[in-house]
């Protein structure tokens, strides 16, 4: 029970000890210091997870002109940026946690790093100056208070020069600001608060230099972007007192170009001479350290490097310049005292990312080529580009992308495409494309799309016929019968009773004739007879028949019995077929006996029938068309039938 009883005392004292440390380093919020903390990779939005957020300066006497967006076409790491643009004056950019100004940081309170860093792309002409071309500007105050009210602290600089280019610099630094605001230029040390400089940071900005007015030769407007924000904790010692803020630029193909600050103080032989201060710079394609800069890392040509111009002896640039012939993914450095007599070196590792895109999309596989079939009215255009773009196209030459009418349907992506039409035969066609990339590129060439549409093959073949009627045997009594049969195209066709008579000679139109149904009306039949006639067509283009096509048929010797259901009788009653859809229909065949019993055995039967021949055809061709017609035609043949039967 004693030992139960004393281990739970323990117990209960290590926790109350746990939450006092807590509360006396953790300022109440953080306890266990993390690795690192990202402020924002602008991957999804301009804030930070906190709320913090960039915000352009301008002095009160100018109007504003910085605008600041995500770019999803410029990135150091992933896929966005944070851009800004249409810069008229010196870059100036501020990062704060709210409106007020006056909080601290989320990311970095009370998180005890030691490191800042941030990817930076300036232009490629913007030019170095000889001591610094741009500050880091920072707050900090005490991180034990709840929050700065009253102000936000003591603001200090970090001095350094980056080099412009297409590629991204990495910018790192240390808790060693190389000035504070308004007491000169003493080197204030490293961490120079009784705090963790960066667990009380209140608000930074980046300031590229001269200000206000940008360094000539820079075009203007000029743009800038700044990525992968994040603090972190070293892994190790390193030399921060004389190896701070360090800059690594990348300009392409293995070459790098860096830079750092140190104090010639630092001289052990003699802090007041001006003897010469080297360093040593190492790489390798992985991580370096202490242990093993020296052994597995490859020191750089043209080292050793020394310090540079500077403010004084407190405070100086030192750069180097060199190729690694490492063109992809990360890589390693390590920068080297030579004066200094300890192991420890200063890091950077830097992520080599595609170049700014600069280049219009390169457009090919256009589509289509050759020669459509004619009678083609409409097609589909296409293209395809190197990367995502949008495309337009038109029909005039040199036209100006913005200016471009159309755009494809289907753009956005690698592969476009689009329907065009009122395309007619024996025409040659021309399209102008012009595309417009992700980080608005354009094209200022044409790019064209070529192809024609072949001229209307020449018809050189006569009418193919076919269902030529009646056949077989018509019925006794049968003075009139239609002739009838159809072609493949329109045609004009003509008949005789003698055969090899050529088209130009026959003797007779048919009736119904021009488009693809022919049929004409013949008479004075008669019983036992057998019946020969020769048709020949001939089409818009003059293609003629040179062989007939035999119409043949006979009329029964005597009265069949059972007339009334002979599919073989006379000639079809044109409007009745038309209203009954078919010459089978019984009431066709019941006016058709009608008019051989009752009308074509005397002179007004025949006459009428002539006249009926003459004009009906044209009314059932119109009856033919109009379903209603057709209904109302076929009540009134109703009565008719009913009456002669």
């Amino acid at each position: 029970m004693f030992i139960q009883r004393n281990k739970s005392y323990f117990v209960a004292f290590m926790m109350i000890m746990v939450f006092a440390l807590a509360i006396a380093f953790g300022g109440g919020k953080r306890v266990v210091a993390q690795i690192e903390e990202s402020l924002n990779d602008f991957e999804t939005s301009l804030e930070s997870a906190s709320g913090g957020y960039f915000r352009p300066y301008h002095p009160t006497d100018i109007p504003p002109n910085q605008v600041i967006t995500l770019d999803a076409a410029t990135a150091a790491i992933g896929n966005q940026s944070c851009k800004s643009s249409n810069m008229l004056q010196t870059f100036h950019i501020w990062y704060i946690q709210n409106v007020n100004a006056k909080n601290f940081i989320d990311e970095a309170h009370n998180g005890g790093f030691d490191r800042f860093s941030f990817y930076l792309k300036i232009p490629g002409d913007y030019p170095l100056q000889p001591d610094r071309n741009c500050n880091l500007g920072t707050y900090t105050t005490d991180p034990s208070n709840s929050e700065p009210l009253y102000h936000d602290g003591h603001h200090y600089y970090h001095f350094f020069n980056i080099k412009g280019s297409e590629y991204w610099s990495k910018c790192v630094f240390n808790q060693h600001p190389r000035h504070r605001s308004g007491v000169g230029s003493t080197d204030p040390g490293v961490n120079p608060e009784t705090w963790n400089y960066y667990d009380g940071f209140t608000r930074f900005y980046v300031q590229l230099l001269p200000y206000p007015d940008p360094p000539l030769p820079i075009t203007l407007p000029f743009d800038v972007w700044i990525d992968n924000l994040k603090f972190y904790h070293s892994a190790e010692p390193e030399n921060d007192d004389n190896i701070s803020s360090i800059i690594c630029t990348y300009e392409g193909d293995g070459q790098f170009w860096m830079s750092w600050r140190g104090n010639h103080y630092y001289d052990a032989i003699d802090p007041a001479s001006t003897n010469p201060h080297e360093y040593r710079v190492y790489y390798a394609s992985s991580l370096l350290t202490n242990a093993n800069y020296n052994t597995i890392g490859t020191e750089v040509p043209g080292g050793p490097f020394q310090k540079e111009t500077g403010n004084g002896i407190y405070d100086y640039n030192t750069t180097g310049s060199f190729n690694t012939g490492i063109t992809s993914g990360e890589i390693y450095f390590a920068i080297k005292d030579i004066s200094d007599s300890s192991v420890v070196v200063s890091k950077i590792d830097y992520h080599i990312s595609e170049t700014t895109d600069l280049i219009p999309p390169v457009l090919s596989n256009p589509q289509p080529t050759a020669t459509l079939a004619s009678g083609t009215s409409h097609t589909s255009i296409s293209l395809t580009t190197n990367e995502d773009a949008t495309c337009k196209y038109g029909t005039l030459v040199s036209v100006p992308y913005d200016e471009i009418a159309g755009t494809f349907i289907s753009t956005g992506g690698t592969t476009h495409s689009t329907n065009v039409s009122g395309l007619s035969n024996g025409n040659n066609y021309t399209y102008y494309v012009r595309c417009r990339d992700l980080a608005d590129n354009t094209n200022t060439d044409d790019f064209e799309i070529n192809f024609s549409v072949a001229a209307a093959a020449v018809d050189t073949t006569a009418p193919v016929r076919s269902n030529g009627s009646p056949t077989g045997e018509l019925d006794a009594g049968t003075i009139a019968a239609d002739i009838s049969l159809t072609t493949d195209e329109d045609a004009v066709c003509r008949y005789g009773t003698l055969a090899s008579v050529s088209y130009d000679d026959l003797p007779n139109d048919f009736f119904s004739t021009g488009g693809t149904n022919h049929l004409t009306p013949i008479s004075g039949l008669e019983n036992g007879a057998t019946y020969h006639l020769y048709v020949k067509c001939r089409d818009g283009l003059e293609n003629t028949n040179t062989d007939d096509f035999e119409i043949t048929f006979n009329v029964a010797n005597t009265q069949s019995v059972n007339s009334n259901t002979s599919s073989k009788g006379g000639g079809s009653c044109f409007i009745a077929t038309a209203a009954y859809g078919t010459p089978m229909a019984e009431e066709v065949k019941i006016l058709s006996r009608f008019r051989d019993k009752h009308l074509l055995n005397n002179f007004y039967g025949k006459t009428f029938v002539n006249l009926y021949y003459k004009y009906s055809p044209k009314m059932a061709d119109y009856i033919r068309q109009k379903e209603s017609l057709k209904a109302i035609v076929g009540i009134m043949l109703k009565t008719l039938v009913n009456i002669t039967k």
